[in-house]
């Protein structure tokens, strides 16, 4: 109920509760006030006839002591002006009519059953009963009871009534008036300022609301023109920001966006461990060289994709823990999806954060693979090249030759041909021919012949 309450607009609460009060108010009036009246009308009633019981009970009783036998045509004749007495009895003290007074010839078998006043109902006609006793210089005569007619003091009380039915609807009009002016006047301001809340939310701030009224209201106006000004001046301060903040953030999108892409494919694989030894990040270079996706590898720990993952794991684990410092230039064999394995020159960095903890590690990942395969090679040749050239014969120091023959002398003292020396000591060969010189002095014939031959083909 509170909810569906709290639904309903200020105007109609106002008027409700309005409502409310006045016919709380008019029901006061229309019950409780009607009703003490109708009760005090009553009381006064019945002490008035209660009154005139004994009055005349007195007079009775003092006619009685002195033995008045006309006491009643005396009572009678006064009952006559009494338009609302409709019988007086007298009875004596064995319960016999000692006078009756009784011109409407009611049946007064009732009241004879009264034992104090009381209202009665005879004849569709309310009927009053007083019933005191006849007592004079204490010695009591009998009793008196004494009727009287309730249709003019009921008509009182039914005009009374009336009146007071109307007083209330009166008031319940005029405070149903006075309602709709007060919550007009009340709400006409409320409206206003709401439609302009409504106007703000719809992105109009540059509004002015008038309320002239002094009450709190205008005051709430006041104070919303001023809010009003205040949220446009800030929306004009937070536009200009938000166009500012636009391009900090597509400059920024382009820094990430470049940074992104160095991070990606730098020449070098790089990931970053979190203090459990998981990879939180991994570039685009590292993940082809182990030719794993970004998915396979983030979250694992980093142990898994190294030769030696044992001893790998506690090395990882001593360095996050500030037991041992990071890799510094150290080669390290990781394994590939594919099964094959590469070697990469590692270089470590440990992350921490503003209280100096250790957050984790940030490792730079170089495959030096074609490297050492290129090392190897180089080193089988130079092996290769040494080998060759400890096989290699060399002819050095002083070597004694024949001046005459051109004979060389051994180490045994032995003299050999120049050819027969060199070929022991070299892996030289020899092919004898004649030079021009020795084929003049030693075949002059066949020299002649040879040279008169080329002489021909040169001139032809």
């Amino acid at each position: 109920m509170l909810k569906a309450i709290s639904r309903l607009s200020i105007r109609t609460k106002i008027l409700s509760s309005s409502l409310i009060a006045l016919l709380v108010v008019c029901t006061f009036i229309f019950t409780y006030y009607l009703s003490a009246e109708k009760e005090e009308i009553n009381h006064d009633m019945q002490s008035k006839y209660h009154d005139m019981a004994e009055m005349i009970a007195f007079w009775v009783g003092i006619e009685m002591h002195s033995n008045n036998v006309e006491m009643m045509s005396q009572v009678v004749k006064w009952a006559n002006d009494k338009p609302d007495i409709v019988s007086i009895l007298a009875l004596d003290t064995n319960q016999k009519a000692l006078g009756n007074y009784n011109p409407s010839n009611i049946e007064l078998t009732i009241a004879f059953l009264t034992e104090h006043d009381d209202i009665i109902e005879l004849n569709s006609k309310p009927l009053h009963i007083a019933k005191v006793p006849i007592v004079y210089q204490s010695t009591k005569y009998g009793t008196l009871i004494l009727t009287t007619s309730l249709e003019d003091h009921y008509k009182k009380i039914s005009e009374k009534s009336i009146t007071t039915l109307i007083i209330s609807l009166s008031i319940l009009f005029v405070g149903i008036f006075l309602s709709l002016f007060l919550s007009r006047a009340i709400t006409k301001p409320l409206i206003i300022l709401e439609q302009a809340a409504k106007n703000i939310s719809l992105g109009n701030y540059d509004l002015h609301v008038d309320v002239r009224s002094e009450d709190e209201i205008g005051i709430l106006g006041r104070s919303f023109n001023e809010m009003a000004k205040e949220i446009n001046l800030l929306i004009s301060r937070l536009e200009d920001e938000i166009k500012e903040s636009k391009w900090m953030e597509k400059t920024l999108e382009e820094k990430e966006k470049r940074y992104r892409e160095l991070f990606d494919f730098a020449p070098i694989g790089y990931h970053e461990l979190d203090t459990q030894g998981r990879i939180i990040a991994v570039n685009r270079t590292e993940l082809d060289m182990l030719g794993y996706s970004s998915e396979e590898m983030i979250g694992e720990f980093v142990w898994k994709f190294v030769g030696d993952s044992d001893t790998s794991q506690q090395r990882v684990l001593n360095k996050l823990n500030g037991i041992i410092l990071p890799t510094k230039g150290e080669e390290r064999v990781f394994r590939r999806k594919d099964g094959t394995t590469i070697q990469a020159l590692i270089e470590e960095n440990i992350l921490r954060d503003t209280a100096n903890c250790i957050i984790g590690i940030r490792t730079t990942f170089e495959d030096i693979t074609e490297r050492k395969r290129l090392e190897q090679e180089r080193e089988i040749i130079r092996f290769e090249l040494q080998s060759a050239l400890s096989n290699v014969k060399t002819l050095s120091g002083l070597i004694p030759i024949c001046a005459s023959c051109k004979k060389i002398r051994n180490d045994q003292g032995f003299w050999n041909q120049l050819e027969s020396y060199i070929m022991e000591h070299s892996d030289a060969t020899f092919s004898h021919g004649i030079c021009p010189d020795c084929a003049k002095k030693l075949y002059p014939d066949a020299y002649d012949r040879l040279m008169n031959k080329e002489k021909t083909n040169d001139i032809g």
